[in-house]
């Protein structure tokens, strides 16, 4: 009787702890754009540095290799 006691307690515990994990790591996301809250455009950033000397500065090099992020 205690051994189904204790061996109950423990997985209602461990059941616990995971439903404590997997909720703890839940994000609502929305397909709602949040509002632009800037008044000016953000101006791109270009590097003064051409490493390989093809015309286009590393920067742009840099971002038009990655697909994570578009390039405008």
């Amino acid at each position: 009787m205690k051994r189904n006691f204790v061996i109950g307690t423990a997985g209602v515990l461990i059941a616990d702890i995971l439903a404590i994990l997997v909720l703890s790591h839940y994000q609502q996301t929305s397909a709602v754009r949040p509002q632009n809250k800037f008044a000016a455009q953000i101006l791109q950033f270009h590097s003064t540095v051409d490493a390989d000397e093809d015309g286009i500065d590393d920067q742009t090099d840099v971002r038009s290799f990655s697909p994570a992020m578009p390039f405008p």
